[in-house]
């Protein structure tokens, strides 16, 4: 029983004790460790990342009461897409290029 034990390991002793050979085989063995342990971690903080933004970064409410609050603009100047409907600004200031509309809002162009 002994002698099928050491034909098994003969193999693997004879490449770890050829010099150079074993080196070889270590480093390889390391950097395949190394590059498989880099890729799982590299998929957990990406995982992580994006868990975060996606929770962090969608309002809870619609994007036109969000902008509305964000940048203190009232709702009706503001679409469905959160852009400001710029054609309500329909009445011009004399002697500059900004518009208003009627409840006295500026528009600078």
């Amino acid at each position: 029983m002994n002698d099928d034990l050491s034909y098994r390991f003969a193999p693997a002793a004879g490449v770890f004790l050829i010099p150079g050979i074993g080196e070889v085989v270590i480093a390889g063995g390391v950097i395949t460790l190394a590059s498989v342990g880099t890729i799982i971690a590299g998929n957990w903080l990406y995982d992580k990342i994006v868990s975060y933004i996606s929770s962090h970064s969608t309002p809870k409410e619609s994007i036109s009461t969000y902008y509305s609050k964000k940048y203190d603009i009232p709702k009706k100047l503001i679409d469905s897409d959160g852009n400001v409907k710029i054609g309500s600004f329909s009445q011009k200031i004399k002697g500059k290029t900004a518009y208003k509309d009627p409840k006295n809002w500026i528009f600078n162009r």
